[in-house]
């Protein structure tokens, strides 16, 4: 979904914030839902700006003619501004603010993704003055690592349905079992090997159907007819849905509404919405890629099948649909192991904490 023009021009002549997150992407993406987690619990704690794209609420906006014009000078109080850089687009202009416009400011870069970045981008990570890694893995990649923080999840919105807290199920499959897929329709997040183990899984479960939810490139447009054909000749095209884009605010929901979550990634950066399903109390079956290693508790929140392995993924499926009310007997442990290990106030105390040390 398309974000709000970006606003170049600030209030001129106000006190610039000590930290300036970066947003220049139009589009709603992973990095934006996790600034939209993130802003408003480091805002009550720091002096926060948002530099770009306007988030779903308000924000202090910090335009870039605010940046020339008044962050030549240090806060009164602190050595330096701080920029946080999440994305390419982000760390360009930070770099180049800092190091051709005199603007007086440390460049910091959140890095999530686990294989080795483009020349250019490894070219410039390294001219940070500081990188927070998402995993162990992508830390061992990336230098000036200051700190290994695992993104967080706002568990009071990704919540399970509860006597206590109850929540409409927006998605209604008919009362049958939903197993589903969230992420762009590509090779790449392992859409085929979903879609075959799915022909293979759904003619022997009857009360089971499949969803993907997700949009596709036009260059993917011919695997997602492949696919759609794929169902046709399995005799399963009427228990595959296909739900497009969905939006991050009816997302709480379609996870909430699946029996089981899956991730057939081939590469991934960190996978949200695996934590995010965790935090709705909805089991996973995911790839080790992003953070599987930390979401899985074998046999209590999911389990890991090997990448691009659909014999290990059907298998995987059927174990889990096998079991007797198999959903209802991991969502306590599934809800327990997200607010332990990935409520999003974690991050944001643990990326303030990385903040302060720089200063």
């Amino acid at each position: 979904m398309t974000r709000k023009t970006e606003t170049e021009f600030g209030v001129a002549g106000s006190s610039l914030p000590d930290v300036i997150v970066a947003n220049l992407n139009p589009y709603f993406t992973g990095v934006t839902a996790t600034l939209e987690n993130l802003y408003p619990l480091q805002a009550c704690e720091i002096s926060l700006g948002l530099h770009g794209y306007d988030l779903s609420f308000a924000t202090r906006k910090v335009g870039l003619f605010e940046l020339l014009r008044h962050a030549r000078r240090a806060p009164a109080d602190k050595p330096f501004r701080i920029y946080h850089a999440r994305r390419a687009v982000d760390l360009r202009r930070g770099l180049f603010l800092r190091d051709f416009c005199g603007v007086k400011i440390k460049v910091m870069f959140t890095s999530v993704k686990q294989s080795r970045h483009s020349f250019p981008l490894r070219r410039m990570i390294s001219r940070c003055d500081g990188v927070i890694a998402t995993t162990e893995q992508a830390a061992r990649l990336r230098p000036h690592v200051q700190a290994v923080i695992p993104h967080g999840v706002d568990t009071r919105r990704f919540a399970p349905v509860s006597a206590s807290k109850p929540c409409a199920r927006r998605y209604n499959f008919g009362g049958k079992r939903v197993v589903g897929q969230v992420g762009n329709i590509r090779r790449s997040k392992g859409s085929d090997v979903f879609v075959r183990a799915l022909c293979r899984v759904l003619p022997s479960f009857p009360d089971v159907v499949g969803v993907v939810a997700g949009r596709w490139l036009v260059k993917d447009a011919p695997l997602r007819w492949r696919l759609q054909r794929m169902t046709h000749r399995a005799g399963i095209a009427e228990r595959v849905l296909w739900l497009g884009q969905t939006s991050y605010e009816a997302m709480p929901s379609l996870l909430r509404s699946l029996d089981l979550y899956v991730s057939a990634s081939l590469e991934e950066g960190f996978g949200m919405a695996t934590l995010e399903a965790l935090s709705c109390g909805t089991p996973i079956v995911v790839t080790p890629r992003g953070c599987a290693d930390l979401a899985v508790v074998e046999g209590e929140t999911g389990y890991v099948v090997p990448c691009g392995d659909e014999e290990a993924l059907t298998d995987g499926l059927r174990r889990f649909l096998a079991l007797k009310n198999g959903k209802a007997r991991m969502t306590v442990a599934c809800r327990a192991h997200a607010e332990k290990f990935f409520a999003i106030e974690r991050e944001a105390a643990a990326i303030i904490s990385v903040y302060r040390e720089m200063w």
